[in-house]
């Protein structure tokens, strides 16, 4: 994976740092896909990392605590090993489902595959860290018995600031930042904008920015108005501008439905600090559902082209009353990092506290 020099500083106070190459490239994947799936999905393209384990223990000396986290789900086989080779505590931190993911498209040899080592991680860990309640709960289901903790995405509290200018665009802008692909698309939302009359079209400013897979530049393509722009990769700084001047930021979550609807996605904490509207493609109780209706904006499943279509029509009518009663002022502290961080410290603390 290439190596982002920005996150350096970041290692200040590391005593050790081991690097385990990968033996990785986009062609080998590819081959690997066609003649050995299994490679590529058990647990996932990372694995050759966790086979490294051996290199790991002959340069490091016996922690207090092993702290792993995922995805990819390499890295949390990579500490079961270690785990195991060391007799030390082990804090599995667990970003998105894994075996149960509705983004795998397992075959059911590979799926019982991913169940038998999800399995010995979740039974082997001494403290299970996740990023939602719906997680929790979901692996409290499964795998009753295990101590889990809260630990969601974040924001860098230096990120927040006081200063905010209310943006007097003449039209309503809508903006999207961030990747799309065939998991997370933006159909319903452009069928709804494409089915709007054009006299509405004329009042809105729709703008998509990041990478998006061929699939979705060709619904681009598809759904094309004079009201669309698709901005393609932008950087950091352009970005967090763009969603500054947006009246309503548009949020596409993945499509899961029930209890698989446990994704946090960290767009949220982007948008919340932006102190703007939110508009949500999601599922019914959802966990995004949950974070943002009702405080941040509101949620629509992705099949509700009415529903989005009626929304659009409301909101365009507020922007014409005041831009700022699209301004969100309440962020929500939960997802502080210097919070989380703390707990996490102190959960260091606990396992390390009898060496």
């Amino acid at each position: 994976m290439p190596d982002d020099e920005s996150l350096r500083p970041l290692l200040a106070g590391v005593h050790r740092l081991v690097e385990i190459p990968l033996w990785e490239n986009r062609y080998l994947n590819y081959l690997l896909h066609r003649i050995a799936p299994e490679f590529v999905t058990v647990p996932d393209s990372k694995w050759s990392f966790h086979y490294q384990w051996r290199r790991a223990t002959r340069q490091i000396a016996i922690p207090d605590v092993i702290y792993s986290r995922s995805f990819p789900s390499s890295s949390a086989l990579m500490a079961l090993k270690l785990k195991k080779a060391l007799k030390v505590p082990w804090i599995m931190h667990l970003s998105d489902p894994w075996a149960d993911s509705p983004l795998r498209r397992d075959s059911p040899r590979v799926r019982a595959k991913n169940q038998k080592l999800e399995r010995a991680c979740f039974e082997n860990a001494d403290v299970v860290c996740l990023t939602s309640q719906k997680t929790i709960d979901f692996y409290s289901r499964k795998y009753p018995g295990v101590r889990y903790e809260l630990f969601p995405n974040v924001y860098d509290p230096e990120d927040r600031t006081d200063r905010f200018e209310v943006p007097r665009n003449r039209k309503l802008r809508i903006v999207h930042t961030g990747a799309l692909a065939s998991i997370r698309s933006p159909e319903t939302f452009l069928q709804a904008l494409h089915g709007l009359p054009f006299e509405i079209q004329d009042q809105l400013e729709v703008i998509f920015c990041g990478f998006a897979d061929r699939g979705i530049v060709g619904l681009f393509e598809k759904y094309r108005c004079k009201c669309f722009t698709f901005r393609g990769v932008l950087t950091a700084n352009e970005v967090l501008e763009l969603q500054r001047s947006a009246d309503v930021l548009l949020l596409i979550d993945f499509v899961a439905k029930g209890e698989l609807g446990m994704f946090f996605l960290s767009k949220i904490l982007d948008y919340m600090l932006a102190r703007k509207y939110i508009l949500a493609l999601t599922g019914r109780q959802s966990e995004c559902e949950n974070v943002i209706q009702g405080r941040f904006g509101d949620c629509f499943e992705h099949d509700d082209i009415k529903g989005v279509q009626a929304k659009i029509l409301d909101l365009i009518e507020l922007h014409k009353q005041d831009p700022g009663l699209f301004v969100r002022d309440f962020i929500d502290n939960r997802y502080d990092a210097a919070l989380c961080a703390g707990r996490l410290t102190d959960l260091f603390r606990e396992f390390s506290a009898g060496k």
